[in-house]
This record gives structure tokens, sequence and C-alpha cells, in this order.
């Protein structure tokens, strides 16, 4: 894998239908704000990572998610 390079894979499984369980990116629409993780390798981290092997197989350190909101603040991806 290219360092720094989002594979087709990875972004397949990364737009997997959102449930409460899927950690960070669900938290993110929760809040309707961004959920930052500052160091995936640190597992104590309070946010579940369901994408930390597949992240770090990348070669990423940390990752941001930032939900897209519509004009009424409501979550729309």
């Amino acid at each position: 894998a290219s360092k720094g390079k989002v594979t087709a894979e990875y972004k397949q499984r990364a737009s997997l239908p959102l449930t409460s369980a899927d950690g960070v990116l669900a938290e993110a629409i929760r809040k309707k704000g961004p959920v930052i993780i500052p160091d995936i390798h640190d597992k104590r981290a309070p946010h579940t990572f369901i994408y930390r092997k597949e992240a770090l197989a990348q070669g990423w350190r940390s990752f941001m998610a930032v939900p897209m909101l519509g004009r009424e603040g409501e979550p729309i991806g």
C-alpha cells in the first residue's frame, strides 16, 4: 500500500452504513461536530475506531471525522 493515499478497498470498507457501534464516525454525526483522534496508535483513546488496523496499514497517525450538516443543522452525511 502506498503511504498517505486512500485505497479503493479502504474507501469501500469505510463507507458502510453507520450504526451507534461505529464509534468515531457515528459520534461526529451524533454530536454534529468534528471528532479527532490525535494518535490512532494509542488504543486507550476514548473513541471506538473500528478502522484502526486499516488506517495503520495506510501509515496514518491520526484521524478526524467531520459530519456534513444541512441548512437546518441536521446531519446529512
